[in-house]
């Protein structure tokens, strides 16, 4: 009885089954990266679910010998044991995409495999020739788990609790429904309408999780345009606050005139302590007026001014050391972006952590084929740290506030860079690496 399973069961189409759902479980919930490595660690994710699948399922046929109701049910609830396991310690996704991925992928692999099953039971043909049937079933299970791979939602910035509710409905509905028939009806023939109902059923499954998909893409994308609309405004308030300080320093210039005249009087009378008191004043109040930057890079000279006059407005001091070429292998927009959303955190968190020094470090450097851009700011005492490193905010727009980090991220991305938050010493500091081509 024992070893029935291996001898019964453990044909090759049922192997090609295991090594179906194994393959799609890691590729779902793990993924891979493109390299050596990752294939490798991939393939060993695989084996380890294949071993576990084999095991699993196993002892459940084992066990349905002795638990008469877990006939004709066993193999299901041996993949859910499976896939909740490895979704449990393995997955590196949030929850809510966990709880979407894996009942969709789980769903659709009991569907298609006693879809499969039911088709082998219905041929006509010699029983040694009738698994192979099954085998196209197997291969929609991968062929559904790269469509899933490929608009995955994990390209988004959050998967509502609503959202996962209602898929996981939709997949615990259809699952009830094959597991209802299977415990009811125990016969070994085909049954064509319950075919159709398999169908029907992965058909739900699956625009289950297109309407997931797509409904949280229009909702990224009504954020985004809400981004939009306010780096929009933003740039409307840069240009006022140009034009402001463009207008002051002119009026500046006109009184300088007069100022000079005043301190030559006061010098040719001698009267060096009102001219030392009158001279000192003049510094105050040019030291409101933020120096500009000129580093040779007209991009980064028209960002970062309208960085400091916008932090100059709020009473924060940006101190900066640029050192690039005048010209970039990077887009003009995403560098602006990438500097902007950096610069406008930094500043931020200035003013929300209440440190006592109300200033910024600014570093952008090009160097060893990239453009490193590093922002610090230090940090108010009682700020936790976790809360920092995962960006959370106090600021009621926050689904815009988290973007802007998406926004950053996405950057990197495109140009084969990382970014790195870390707090340090009560410093918080922001680090990108973006890849320049060479030669340009």
């Amino acid at each position: 009885m024992v070893f029935d399973y291996f001898y019964i069961v453990y044909d090759y189409s049922f192997i090609i089954q295991l090594l179906a759902v194994s393959v799609s479980v890691a590729l779902l919930m793990r993924g891979y990266e493109k390299s050596v490595k990752g294939v490798l660690v991939f393939v060993a994710h695989v084996a380890g679910l294949f071993v576990a699948e084999t095991l699993v399922n196993w002892l459940m046929f084992v066990l349905s010998y002795y638990v008469r109701g877990l006939q004709g049910i066993n193999f299901p609830l041996s993949h859910f044991i499976v896939v909740l396991v490895y979704t449990a310690f393995f997955s590196v996704y949030p929850l809510c995409n966990r709880l979407i991925l894996s009942s969709t992928i789980f769903a659709s692999t009991i569907l298609l495999s006693e879809l499969g099953a039911q088709v082998v039971r219905m041929s006509i043909t010699e029983v040694s020739r009738r698994a192979w049937l099954a085998i196209p079933f197997y291969a929609a299970v991968i062929a559904f788990a790269v469509l899933m791979k490929k608009i995955s939602l994990n390209e988004y910035y959050e998967v509502t609790i609503h959202t996962t509710a209602l898929v996981l409905t939709i997949n615990i509905a259809a699952m009830a429904v094959e597991i209802s028939y299977l415990f009811l009806n125990r016969q070994t023939q085909g049954n064509k309408f319950f075919c159709f109902v398999l169908v029907v059923c992965f058909v739900i499954c699956v625009s289950g999780y297109l309407m997931a998909y797509f409904h949280c893409r229009e909702r990224d994308e009504n954020v985004r345009l809400q981004v939009e609309n306010k780096l929009l405004e933003s740039d409307k308030k840069m240009m006022q606050l140009s034009d402001r300080a463009l207008e002051e320093m002119r009026e500046l210039r006109h009184d300088m005139r007069n100022q000079y005249m005043v301190m030559g009087v006061m010098l040719r009378e001698g009267r060096y302590d009102e001219l030392s008191a009158y001279f000192e004043s003049m510094k105050a109040e040019l030291a409101q007026y933020p120096s500009s930057v000129n580093s040779g890079n007209s991009v980064i000279d028209s960002v970062m001014n309208m960085e400091l006059l916008k932090a100059a407005a709020n009473g924060v001091t940006i101190n900066y050391r640029i050192r690039v070429p005048s010209a970039l292998s990077i887009a003009s927009s995403d560098l602006c972006r990438m500097i902007a959303n950096l610069t406008d955190n930094a500043v931020e968190g200035v003013l929300r952590n209440g440190a006592g020094d109300l200033s910024v470090d600014c570093t952008i450097e090009a160097d060893n084929g990239y453009l490193y851009i590093c922002l610090q700011n230090a940090v108010g005492e009682g700020i936790e740290k976790e809360r920092l490193l995962k960006f959370d905010t106090w600021k009621p727009d926050y689904k815009n506030h988290g973007y802007g980090h998406k926004i950053v991220k996405k950057i990197v991305e495109k140009y084969n860079g990382h970014c790195n938050y870390t707090v340090e010493d009560g410093v918080f500091i922001a680090e990108a690496m973006l890849e320049l081509k060479m030669g340009e």
